[in-house]
Parts: C-alpha cells; sequence; structure tokens
C-alpha cells in the first residue's frame, strides 16, 4: 500500500496560534475548513461507514500557502456504521492530554462527539493565541477549565488573545465563542453535530467579513437563525424560538425572492460606493498643484 500526501507548506496551525500575523477573519475561515472535513468524516454522503477521526488538535489541522486548512493523522482513525445517530466504539484509551473527551478517558466509549470535544478545544485555542495546555514545573497544566470559567462568566475579554481584540466584530466573537463551548458540554447528548458547527462558523465569518456574502450560504444562515428575521415585512424565517407553526409556513418562491433581492441590493450598493470612489479619486488626480508664491514686501523694495 502507498499512502500519497499532500504537502502543506503553510506547516501545522499549533505553531502559528500565537502570531500576530494570523488575524481574526483568517482564524475563523481556518476553523470552518477543519469543521468542514470533521463534518464530512462523521456524516459521509452515500457512504455506509463513518470516521471517528480520535485525536482533532491543532498540530493536526495543517495549512497550504493561502491558508486552506486540511485534517490530517488518522492514524487513530476508527470506523463506524454511518446508518446510526449514535456510533460507540469501545477502545483503549487514545488520543492527545487537554484534547480528549473526558467521558471517553473515563468509560473508552467513543463516539463522534468525543470528536467534537477536542475541536471545542481547537476553537478555544484559536480565541486565546495559545495550545491548551503546557508543562511546568514538570506538572501538565490543561487551561480548558479556565476557558470553560471565563465563558460563564463572561469574561472571555481576560483570555482572547490581545492581537485579535481590536479586530473582532462583537457578533463574530458571540457566535465563535458559543458554539465553542457548547462542543465542551460534559454530557454527549449536549454536543452539536459537527454540520452545525460548521452553519455556525459560517455566520460567524459572515458577521466578520460580510463583504464574502453569497447567496448560497445565506440560505445555511439564515435556516440556523436562532430569533426570527424579517426583510421588508417579509417574516424569512421564524427562527428556533417563539415561533408558531404558521410562521414556519412561508412559501419556498417568496424566501427566495427575498433574499435574491437583498444580494442584489446589496451588490448595487457596492458597485455603487466603488464608483464613487473612483470619481473621487479621478476629481483628486485633476486638481492641479499650487504652487507657493513668495510675498514681496514693495515698501522694503522702495
Amino acid at each position: 500500500m502507498i499512502l500519497v500526501y499532500e504537502h502543506a507548506s503553510g506547516g501545522s496551525l499549533d505553531r502559528i496560534l500565537n502570531s500576530t500575523a494570523l488575524t481574526w477573519p483568517q482564524r475563523l475561515k481556518i476553523c470552518l475548513d477543519a469543521a468542514k472535513g470533521i463534518s464530512f468524516l462523521h456524516d459521509p454522503n452515500g457512504a455506509h461507514q463513518r470516521v471517528l477521526h480520535c485525536d482533532i488538535k491543532s498540530a493536526n489541522i495543517l495549512l497550504d500557502n493561502n491558508m486552506n486548512a486540511k485534517v490530517s493523522d488518522f492514524g487513530l482513525s476508527k470506523m463506524g456504521p454511518a446508518n446510526q445517530k449514535y456510533s460507540a466504539l469501545i477502545t483503549n484509551a487514545a488520543g492527545t492530554p487537554g484534547y480528549c473527551d473526558p467521558l471517553f478517558m473515563k468509560t473508552y466509549c467513543l463516539t463522534k462527539e468525543s470528536d467534537v470535544y477536542s475541536f471545542g478545544v481547537v476553537l478555544f485555542e484559536v480565541l486565546c493565541g495559545r495550545l491548551c495546555a503546557e508543562f511546568s514545573n514538570d506538572q501538565l497544566n490543561i487551561f480548558v477549565p479556565m476557558w470553560k470559567k471565563s465563558y460563564k462568566e463572561k469574561k472571555l475579554d481576560d483570555i482572547i488573545f490581545k492581537d485579535l481584540k481590536q479586530q473582532m466584530d462583537q457578533k463574530s466573537l458571540e457566535t465563535f465563542a458559543d458554539i465553542a463551548f457548547q462542543c465542551l458540554q460534559k454530557h454527549r447528548e449536549q454536543r452539536p453535530p459537527m454540520s452545525l458547527v460548521v452553519q455556525k462558523l459560517k455566520i460567524a465569518l459572515q458577521f466578520q467579513d460580510p463583504v464574502s456574502f453569497n447567496f448560497s450560504d445565506s440560505l445555511e444562515i439564515i435556516n440556523a437563525a436562532d430569533t426570527s428575521l424579517t426583510y421588508k415585512g417579509l417574516l424569512v424565517t421564524g427562527g428556533k424560538t417563539a415561533c408558531s407553526e404558521e410562521t414556519k409556513t412561508i412559501e419556498n418562491g417568496r424566501l427566495q425572492s427575498a433574499l435574491e433581492e437583498m444580494v442584489v441590493q446589496y451588490n448595487e450598493t457596492k458597485d455603487l460606493l466603488k464608483k464613487e470612489r473612483e470619481i473621487v479619486k479621478t476629481m483628486i488626480e485633476k486638481v492641479p498643484v499650487i504652487q507657493e508664491v513668495p510675498v514681496v514686501d514693495h515698501e522694503l523694495m522702495n
């Protein structure tokens, strides 16, 4: 058997967590790419087996020159049936300290939710700009409990990588932190599926970078909304809370028309602003350069 690996020229994520050059939008994009990969492993389309990675960590997320992320190192991976909501395997303890699902370490019962927990740790690493554990005085210190406590006490500012704070849109931060914390829930049934993690990371990226807006992603974002969204008097979605069945039965045609109109208006506004900038630039270039003329004192000359 021959294994062929794609060369990841950008190295692994763990090596650049504390890099000030790695921006918040880039971090969001890396997390989204990795989440998509894990989601595919857990819920493959048309396959009879799902893959449990068993060693999700920032060192196993590789990057290319364009900061596109790929999940790597399947040496500890296990196969499980994909046609069941929960795939549970009894196996020996495996993984990396700090990233391992506490329930797995206690029961040796492996599920895809174990990968979700590990990915939640990676999300907090990206947010905090540091690895989840470090050796000090011959002892391994794990920061995950402290990160969870900071989230619960609404003290994220105490743990966020300082060079990221000024870059962050508040809604993007809240969406990212919320889904990261959900991944770290104690009980497996409270952890989100990776498909939902993907949706939430898309929303976080959309809040941070509205220019990346496109129609296909907007459908997933709207469907994942926690509250109702209204556009021009049309209830686009009833959200997941406080919503009657009547408000959920909006015709697909009206929904698509409203969304298409939103995209058209957004693009028109963006094009108009671009043209205005070009006009202003042209006007500035045409303004003649005014040279200073020396002032002559005629009384002194006389």
